[in-house]
This record gives C-alpha cells, sequence and structure tokens, in this order.
C-alpha cells in the first residue's frame, strides 16, 4: 500500500519480510512504480541461518545479509537500491558499514538503531554516523532515538549540516536539501 500510495523509497527488513515470493511481491511492485528500495539489515532482527552460522550479530552477518538481498532484488530486476546494516552496538555497525564500502558500490544509509534517548542517544548517533561520514562514506542518514521521531530531525539535520560545511560530504550533488529519510 505505501508503494502504491507514492512513497519516497520502501524499507526491506531481512529478518522479518518473510518468504521469497512476499519479496518478489514487493520488489515487483517497486519496480513497476519506480520507487528505490533500501535493504534495511537490523543486527536485532538476522535471519535464523545467518544467526546460526555466524553465533551472533557480527560485521559479516550484517554484510551477508544485506548482500543477500540485494541479490534478490538484482534478481528481480531492482537496481534501485541502497544498503543500511544498522545495530544499537556502534562498533559492529561502523565495521559492518566499512565492509559493505570497501566491497561494493551500493549507496549506503546509516544509522544506529535505537541509539536511546537525550544526550545518549545523540551521542552515539553522532559518534556511530559521524565516524563514518568522517571516512566518506554515506549517502542518506537517519538518527533513531527512543523518543518522539521530531527530535531525530534536529540531529540528522545538524551531523549533515557539519559534514556539508567541512566538505566531507560524501554527496558529490549536495545542493542544501539534507540528506536524510
Amino acid at each position: 500500500k505505501a508503494i502504491e500510495g507514492g512513497v519516497a523509497k520502501v524499507r526491506i527488513n531481512p529478518g522479518n519480510i518473510g518468504s521469497k515470493e512476499r519479496i518478489k511481491e514487493v520488489l515487483t511492485k517497486a519496480k513497476e512504480r519506480g520507487t528505490p528500495i533500501r535493504v534495511g539489515v537490523n543486527s536485532g532482527s538476522l535471519e535464523e541461518d545467518i544467526l546460526e552460522k555466524h553465533g551472533y550479530p557480527t560485521p559479516e552477518a550484517l554484510f551477508e545479509s544485506a548482500m543477500r538481498h540485494a541479490e534478490i532484488a538484482a534478481e528481480f530486476g531492482v537496481d534501485d537500491v541502497i544498503l543500511s546494516v544498522k545495530s544499537t552496538d556502534v562498533r559492529l555497525m561502523i565495521e559492518a558499514y566499512r565492509m559493505l564500502a570497501e566491497k561494493t558500490d551500493f549507496p549506503l544509509h546509516l544509522g544506529v538503531t535505537e541509539a536511546g534517548d537525550g544526550e545518549d542517544g545523540r551521542i552515539k548517533s553522532a559518534v556511530g554516523i559521524g565516524a563514518l561520514l568522517e571516512d566518506g562514506l554515506g549517502d542518506t542518514i537517519r538518527v533513531s532515538l527512543t523518543e518522539e521521531p521530531e527530535f531525530e530531525i534536529p540531529v540528522a539535520r545538524k551531523l549533515a549540516e557539519k559534514y556539508k560545511n567541512e566538505n566531507h560530504f560524501p554527496l558529490a550533488a549536495f545542493s542544501g536539501a539534507l540528506p536524510y529519510d
């Protein structure tokens, strides 16, 4: 329904989307409408087989899940794909994003899952997202606090503006429209 309603981008969560048939249904509708797909891996909802293989969430497990679903998208002719490999563990998410950047050319959507609230959540988000932006990585960002969503936007805006102003932001065509979604 979101695709039919004209949403700008759809997230597929590999850990809970279900069968390949369900994935095909979403990808087919997205392709018909020209809707980009975000493969949004989360360390808290990895697929059972990947979790069993790695024992617990690791950078390699997040990478494997993201690549599996990027390949499924390609199999169904969907190539407008952005990847995210989020975790509440900042070190884990940084390592997973760096692995994706090293081994693929996919655009990256940066974020720390449920960073927390108050100052702690803002610091955790700034450290995780900021470290990757310092590396020159990332195409979009999302600050995910355990507060009302409207409190996330000022934090995302500050991060985007900092890297825009320091010319570190990886988007070559960054024109002032802030790249968060």
